[in-house]
């Protein structure tokens, strides 16, 4: 859906943000910004907070992995987040943390299948 199309955006035009944004400022808007999802201030929101609970990730030698309760709730502590505000929290971050290990292990075995018909 919605995350999983922002979150492949992302990972393919994300470092490119300021270069497509100066492109616009030309007059001409790269198709990649015209094509470009958007999310709910909502889910912008657990977007935000992925992205910060997601600096604690491990990353092994087999890849990412999922982000843990723990870290979660150091961050529920850091900014005073309510105990009855956590829960829905938490199922926003992992919205978007299950979205972003599935494509992570989707381009890890394209890759790893590309490298065997070299």
């Amino acid at each position: 859906g919605k995350v999983k199309a922002f979150l492949e955006w992302n990972a393919q035009w994300g470092d490119s943000m300021e270069m497509l944004q100066e492109m616009a400022e030309t007059g001409v808007t790269p198709q990649a910004l015209l094509n470009r999802p958007t999310l709910s201030a909502r889910l912008m929101f657990h977007y935000t907070t992925y992205l910060e609970i997601g600096r604690s990730r491990r990353v092994t030698a087999s890849g990412p992995e999922p982000l843990l309760w723990g870290p979660f709730l150091d961050y529920c502590q850091l900014y005073q987040i309510p105990h009855n505000d956590r829960l829905w929290m938490w199922e926003g971050v992992k919205l978007f943390d299950d979205q972003a290990m599935t494509l992570s292990r989707d381009k890890m075995k394209a890759e790893s299948e590309a490298a065997k018909t070299k």
